[in-house]
Parts: C-alpha cells; structure tokens; sequence
C-alpha cells in the first residue's frame, strides 16, 4: 500500500497527515515527553474510524532506557496494547545519530547520513529451512522489501512517499517514519 505523509504547520504541537490515494487514513500528533527530555509522545489516529474496533498506534517513550522508544498497536475496541517494536538512538558523532530498529525478532541500524542521501528500505532478510534435520536440504527464501520511503530525510522536506507491503503491521511502519522525522528535524 502507497501512503503519502505530510508535516503540517503547528504552533504548539508536532502534527501530521496520512493519505493513501487521496483518502486520509489518519492522523498524528506529537507533543514533547513529559518525562523524557528530547523525546515525543505520538499518537496515530483515524479520526473517520466507522467502526470501534479500529487499531490506531501509540509511541512512549521507555521510562526504563533513555533515548528509546516503544511502539504500541492498540485495538480500540479492547484497548489491547501489543509491542510492534523499538526504536533507539545515539549520537555516534557530530550530528549523526544511529537509529536502531527492532520489529518482532529483527534488528536493523541506519544513521542519520544515510537516511539524508537515500531512501530507507527494510528489507526481511535471508532465512534458511530447520537444520537441525540432516535428510533436508536447507532452501532460501528471497529477501521481501517489507517497508521503503522514497524520500530522504531533512529539516526541509515536509513530504513522505511511503510504500508499505507487510499488510498485518502498516501502522508500525508509519509510525517510525514519524519518529525518524521528527528527530532528524531536531538535528538539522
């Protein structure tokens, strides 16, 4: 699924729009962590939910590590939280941060220098059959592309052409769009 995200003017507050097509999906808000310095606490949500049970996704901040994030998929209806994943950053020199992603099992790592001169693409890697049972031959599966932004990050860019292709997680992946956004616009 195609989505288009883009920043949009706010005084108080970190605000943004979700469109697939030319349908609004949902919409974001950050607003600066009370309990963590430098970090956000963001909501995605579809204001033009029709039913309850609608999903909308909630990013804390971790209480218990600095500089990392949790993010939430929420049921509406049963306002189960389910962990999609993390995001964590450090300063590796001067004005580059490295981003860690963690999504179920899988870890990726991308610094602020990449995300500025290329698109992000996540990509599910390489996985062999069980080994542990000699009368198979193991067999690769193809690498999937599970997440790509087509645009690079910077302070000047308030448009994100997002194509998502895990449809189960959708959410999650927007979500770190978000904060992969909000913080490289604090670095610039």
């Amino acid at each position: 699924m195609k989505y288009t995200i883009t920043r949009q003017f706010s005084l108080k507050n970190e605000k943004y729009e979700i469109v697939s097509g030319s349908k609004t999906i949902c919409t974001v808000k950050a607003t600066l962590s009370k309990e963590r310095a430098g970090q956000f606490d963001v909501k995605l949500s579809n204001l033009i939910a029709k039913h309850r049970e609608d999903e909308f996704c909630v990013i804390e901040p971790d209480l218990n590590v600095s500089r990392n994030y949790l993010i939430y998929i929420e049921n509406g209806e049963s306002g189960k939280k389910n962990l999609f994943g993390q995001l964590s950053y450090e300063l590796c020199n001067y004005n580059n941060y490295l981003y860690t992603i963690v999504v179920g099992r899988k870890l990726y790592k991308v610094r602020s220098s990449d995300l500025k001169n290329r698109c992000l693409v996540i990509i599910d890697t390489f996985e062999q059959n069980n080994l542990s049972q000699p009368d198979q031959y193991p067999t690769l599966q193809c690498p999937e592309t599970l997440f790509q932004v087509i645009d690079s990050f910077s302070k000047l860019n308030k448009t994100y052409h997002v194509t998502i292709n895990d449809k189960e997680k959708q959410l999650g992946y927007l979500a770190i769009v978000i904060l992969l956004d909000l913080h490289e616009c604090r670095r610039s």
